[in-house]
């Protein structure tokens, strides 16, 4: 067995980074974590249009609407979470037809979400989906809402860049 020889290099007291941390920061301004029971203004980040409601429709505005219409309240049902815009009182989801829409009063199945953090920074924000198969039995999915470019109507389904949304936590609107 050989020995080898180490050299002693004492710790110092005190240390000094070379970067001030406290002065870098590169996230968005819209940088809250959705949490139930939370208000949120919803945004798409590659446009940096809003999530909003009009007329039953889902769809990216480019200005927050003066009646209203992009303010979200997170809610959760069965561990599914749900996303319920104030002006209307309407929850967003789909419809029998596979459509994103705003309509339902209150949370079921068709407005049953998931959202996940990506590594990248932002959301993607997905619904839930039952589809039938031949043979059965049926499948059961997670879509991602997605934006048709030209319309700026949110959809369902794999052919389209997935959106990435950052929230913004606000105040409970008043009652």
């Amino acid at each position: 067995m050989s020995m080898t020889s180490s050299t002693i290099c004492p710790t110092p007291a005190t240390t000094t980074p070379d970067i001030d941390f406290q002065a870098y920061d590169d996230t968005p301004s819209f940088k809250s974590v959705p949490t139930v029971g939370s208000w949120f203004i919803i945004r798409e980040r590659l446009s940096g249009g809003y999530l909003s409601v009009i007329n039953g429709k889902p769809l990216l505005r480019k200005t927050r609407h003066h009646w209203g219409g992009y303010r979200w309240c997170c809610t959760k049902l069965n561990g599914w979470f749900g996303l319920c815009e104030w002006t209307s009182g309407r929850f967003i989801g789909r419809d029998g037809n596979d459509k994103v829409v705003a309509r339902a009063p209150k949370q079921g199945h068709e407005q049953c979400i998931a959202i996940s953090h990506q590594a990248d920074g932002g959301y993607h924000i997905s619904i839930f989906h039952t589809a039938d198969t031949y043979p059965p039995p049926q499948t059961y999915e997670l879509l991602p809402l997605k934006v048709d470019g030209d319309a700026q109507l949110l959809v369902l389904g794999s052919k389209r860049r997935t959106a990435l949304w950052d929230f913004e936590q606000i105040e409970p609107p008043p009652q």
